[in-house]
């Protein structure tokens, strides 16, 4: 089953990478990432990726701000510059 993340569709949110309480969001070792997906100039490169199910997308945050990933599935924590996140697809919509 393939999915078209519009990946115009996601909001890569601003703000800093803390979990609230002043400390910086943890950064756990990613899988293996089967494709990935550069933030850097306030965009997405590349725009679209098709996903199979089972597939794991890094994000990378190469812009001086910090980002997240939000979606209708997904909500990543706010991570910063030179800082990645991965989201593994166990289910894709069609």
């Amino acid at each position: 089953m393939l999915c078209v993340l519009a990946l115009l569709g996601i909001v890569a949110g601003c703000g800093d990478s803390t979990d609230g309480s002043g400390a910086k969001a943890a950064t756990t070792p990613a899988p293996h990432a089967d494709k990935v997906v550069l933030m850097k100039g306030l965009k997405f490169a590349p725009k679209r990726v098709t996903i199979r199910k089972g597939q794991t997308i890094e994000w990378v945050d190469k812009d001086l701000v910090d980002h997240s990933v939000v979606a209708s599935v997904i909500d990543s924590p706010d991570f910063a510059q030179g800082e990645s996140w991965t989201q593994t697809f166990l289910v894709v919509k069609r």
